[in-house]
């Protein structure tokens, strides 16, 4: 039997009930199946030979502490069939990479060895990555496998946990004062009385007081149960927070939903400090008001063109002054968001509204309040760009929402979980009569546990054995010295380091030790890094991208990071006053303070990318995907490989996580950037300059290299397979006639005949005097409205159907998407074909321009969604010289219609490599294997400059 579900699902747990339920069973003599079971538990991570020697190593161990004749006498008895195994074999998953994807069953020879036992795997199920991993658990006798999956809660299961949860809480805190009470009475505590008496709970101070097993005449208690059971969650705020801040998404799994009900309220607590508060709200406002006012102006944009359409229609005078222009919108970039933001929080203070948030932590009055206080005429007053109306309600419905969203994210449960848990062992520590130093001992906690961490998961491993020696003679391995630091008691410090361990989230199990959950070793590398990344916050992003710019346009002599001392160095009167500043010295220091601390980081020196650190990349990224100052130093951090390779690892790392943030990376010039040994699987790099670039030992599956250019590059070692789709079809009987009705009457009032095939789609015009419609007889037609006649004929689609249409917001272009998987782009003036747009590997059924025109949206049956540049039609233009004047050789040379035409963004489920439109001049593209690349990208349509230029 296989047993997975996802990180956190109860898969251990599982296991552990299992062998606790079947040694109920063996105690009361029962059998199954008329045998007698024994379980045996089986961790894989813990083995060193799992692969062929799993259950003779576990019986070994100290938990069961088999030897040569107990083993052979075992056997014995299972021939005999006085009894049979169960064999629970956990964690599956958490082996090494080496062992993955290996039938255990198989290789152990199970069967054979130990008489046919049962067998249950259990795994995490994010680790089967192709569709044949039950080949990894079946036996020979496929028909007995079974396969379970613990599926994530539901709300009815949340809600039952949340009712046991604070009922649980209650039972904890009126047991404490049992327990208080007894012992100040020097009584002897009866859990099983205590059960019994909770059971017949009707009113808990009643029972407090007149139970005659728990009667409390101490007044202070009682005071004291009564302000702590004040403070505790009732089921529905658990509720209400949960889906006001939209939690419910984080807590999927049993563990994640035990980490929520401890340090949500908490965490609550924090966030309503004023500070906190404040920088939540700039923070959030800003972002939702940048956005909605762009959307409004995209609104009133596309709603002006379509009033122009029907004014010119009736020849009257339209008045321009006021419109909206896409310059209007480029404008509203330069809008100072963040002082506006302040605006309206000092308006708030002023009239203490945050001070009342964080007394009541109730935003039922807001509203009416924030009505009272708020002018949006007064906020954008003598602003040039105030083309749009903004209503009050709008702002108040922002402000409101900006106020309420906290940011929480899975990185902030744990981080509060852990820090909570060590503040509680660490007071039980002191509790016990011991002499510490709270920071000295925390800082050594934290450091203990992050290094314990760091090390077992670049081993790959979750657990570790580590066998006591004598104090006068030791035999350790050299692989196992490691151990001595966190484990080996023995030295001056060894009572500390006990008392360091028995505070931190590690359990052990006779030998072997482990965290509590594998997903606590995963968070604290990420909790690392993030300490690390967050000094990025003292940097400044005006001066990043300046480096990033002086970087790239090649005039820096130096070959490592000291070249920011030639810049810090640099009087010239040609540097702008910004540049000559202190203030541009002093963050300069700053950033070369930083890049120090990097460089020795293990940040430079190990590949984040790979399977092991998977979830640590997304409690990581959790955390900074927001974070704008984070992203600017990792942009710096891959610029900064084109200079200095001391930190091609930090750059590499630093795009990986780029890439997986889904950060914006088109149109970069990445020109000799040098990446290694990570992965950019499904990255983006739609028209930007790659020219001279290096990449070793890197995954590019997937990715985006539609107009890229690629000259002189060297790409050595890549990992990449490509996946093939099949193109489908479909058709259906229809009527080959378009009818025309007046919705006011319900009357038709032309009928168009002209197709002679079934219709697909038809389109109005933005000032609907046109109709355009396509067919299964391969033709689009234009149709005159008003006079319900025919006035064009549109042909060019190679003879397939054409399923959908599209007119551009100004109405003088119609885009067309057919059976043949190509787009075309019409003139409606002349019926001239203007473009011909290829990337998608099936028919096109959608197409949707955006409300400005410059953009175009087409869905297919390949499962993908992809957007096309229409009116940029020039190529991402190189800032190095020599690449400037390569390409100027062939600006005449007849690059066929679709090279300036590719999408810039692609949505899809599965990886598909595209390189159309790239242009590669010379060059290196080389698979892991050996195998040369270009042929691949002459078939994703590239153009090779050099064949050009031989012809």
């Amino acid at each position: 039997m296989l047993i997975h579900g996802i990180t956190g699902s109860g898969k251990s747990t599982t296991a552990k009930k299992i062998e606790e339920f079947i040694w109920k069973l063996h105690e009361s003599n029962i059998k199954i199946g008329n045998q007698l079971l024994i379980p045996v538990y089986i961790s894989l991570p813990s083995l060193k030979n799992p692969v062929f020697q799993a259950v003779e190593e576990t019986l070994r161990q100290v938990e069961y502490g088999f030897d040569d004749l107990q083993l052979r006498e075992c056997k014995e008895k299972l021939g005999k069939k006085e009894f049979r195994f169960l064999f629970i074999m956990d964690s599956y998953d958490e082996m090494k990479l080496e062992n993955i994807q290996k039938n255990l069953y198989f290789h152990n020879e199970i069967k054979q060895n130990w008489s046919d036992p049962l067998v249950i795997f259990i795994s995490r199920s994010e680790i089967f990555t192709s569709i044949d991993y039950i080949d990894w658990f079946e036996p020979q006798q496929k028909n007995k496998f079974k396969e379970i999956e613990l599926l994530i809660f539901d709300q009815e299961q949340t809600n039952e946990y949340l009712e046991k949860f604070t009922m649980q809480s209650i039972k904890m805190l009126i047991f404490e004062i049992y327990e208080m009470e007894t012992q100040i009475k020097k009584g002897s505590i009866d859990i099983k009385k205590f059960e019994m008496c909770w059971g017949q709970l009707y009113s808990i101070l009643v029972f407090l007081k007149k139970n005659e097993f728990i009667s409390f005449e101490n007044i202070e208690a009682l005071r004291s149960l009564s302000i702590n059971l004040s403070k505790l969650w009732s089921i529905e705020k658990y509720q209400n927070i949960m889906e006001q801040q939209n939690l419910n998404k984080l807590v999927e799994t049993p563990y994640m939903m035990e980490i929520m009900v401890w340090v949500l309220p908490s965490m609550m607590i924090k966030s309503f400090d004023i500070i906190k508060m404040k920088q939540n709200f700039i923070n959030n406002f800003s972002k939702i008001f940048k956005v909605f006012e762009k959307s409004e102006y995209l609104i009133k944009m596309y709603q002006q063109q379509q009033k122009k359409h029907l004014i010119k229609l009736n020849n009257e005078i339209y008045d321009d002054k006021l419109d909206i222009t896409q310059q209007d919108i480029q404008n509203l970039e330069k809008r100072h968001y963040y002082q506006i933001t302040l605006k309206i929080w000092d308006k708030m203070d002023e009239n203490l509204i945050p001070i009342q948030l964080q007394l009541s932590q109730q935003f039922s009055e807001l509203n009416i309040q924030l009505l009272k206080i708020l002018e949006p005429k007064l906020l954008l007053q003598n602003h040039m760009l105030n083309k749009v109306e903004i209503q009050n309600e709008s702002i108040i419905s922002l402000v409101c929402d900006a106020l309420k969203e906290y940011n929480l994210t899975s990185f902030d449960f744990y981080d509060e979980f852990i820090s909570y848990y060590y503040l509680k062992q660490i007071e039980k520590q002191k509790n016990l009569g011991k002499s510490i130093n709270f920071d000295c001992f925390l800082f050594d906690l934290q450091k203990y546990s992050i290094k314990l961490a760091k090390i077992m998961t670049r081993n790959e491993m979750t657990q570790v054995q580590y066998k006591y020696q004598g104090l006068l003679f030791k035999d350790e391995a050299e692989e196992e010295k490691w151990l001595n630091e966190f484990f080996n008691d023995d030295g001056k410090k060894g009572n500390y380091k006990k008392d360091i361990r028995s505070c931190s989230l590690i359990q052990n199990k006779g030998q072997n030790f482990s965290f509590v959950h594998k997903s606590i070793q995963d968070f604290l590398i990420a909790a690392d890094l993030y300490q690390l990344l967050a000094l990025s916050k003292e940097l400044d992003g005006q001066v990043l991208r300046y480096l990033v710019e002086e970087i790239s346009k090649g005039q820096i002599g130096n070959q490592d990071c000291q070249f920011i001392k030639e810049i810090f160095h640099n009087k010239s009167n040609n540097l702008s006053l910004f540049v000559r500043s202190q203030q541009f010295a002093d963050k300069i220091k700053l950033t070369m303070k930083l890049m120090k601390i990097i460089e020795k980081h293990d940040f430079n020196l190990i590949n984040y990318s790979t399977e092991i650190y998977s979830e640590t990349r997304k409690h990581l990224i959790s955390k900074i995907s927001q974070e704008n100052k984070v992203i600017e130093l990792f942009k710096f951090l891959v610029h900064l490989t084109k200079k200095d390779y001391k930190f091609i690892q930090s750059g590499s790392n630093s795009l990986n996580l780029l890439v997986e943030m889904q950060v914006d990376l088109t149109m970069q010039n990445f020109s000799k950037i040098q990446i290694t040994n990570t992965s950019l699987i499904g990255a983006n790099f739609a028209k930007c300059n790659l020219s001279q670039s290096k990449l070793e030992n890197v995954d590019i599956n997937g990715i985006n290299l539609n107009g890229a250019q690629l000259f002189n590059c060297k790409w050595k070692k890549l990992l990449i397979q490509e996946l093939f789709q099949l193109n489908d079809h479909y058709s259906v009987q229809a009527d080959k006639s378009i009818c025309l009705w007046d919705v006011k009457t319900g009357q038709q009032k032309f009928k168009l005949n002209g197709h002679s095939d079934q219709v697909y789609s038809v389109c109005f015009s933005p000032d609907g005097t046109t109709l355009a419609s396509s067919s299964e007889d391969k033709s689009i037609r234009l149709w005159d409205v008003q006079e319900g006649k025919q006035k064009a004929q549109l042909d060019g689609h190679n003879s397939s159907e054409v399923y959908s249409l599209c007119f551009s917001p100004d109405g003088t272009t119609l885009a067309s998407g057919s059976s043949d998987n190509s787009i075309r782009l019409w003139d409606v003036k002349t019926g001239s074909q203007k473009a011909k747009l290829d990337g998608h590997t099936s028919y096109v059924n959608s197409l949707c321009f955006s409300p400005e025109g410059n953009s175009l949206a087409s869905g297919s049956n390949d499962s993908s969604i992809r957007l096309w540049e229409i009116k940029i039609r020039q190529l991402f233009q190189p800032s190095d010289k020599k690449d400037k004047e390569i390409l100027a050789e062939f600006q005449k040379c007849p690059f066929p219609d679709n090279v300036t035409y590719y999408p810039f963004l692609i949505i899809q489920q599965a990886l598909n490599f595209e390189a159309q439109g790239a242009l590669i001049l010379r060059g290196e593209f080389v698979h892991h294997s050996g195998i040369d690349l270009k042929t691949l990208l002459k078939q994703k349509g590239s153009y090779f400059l050099d064949c050009i230029k031989k012809n």
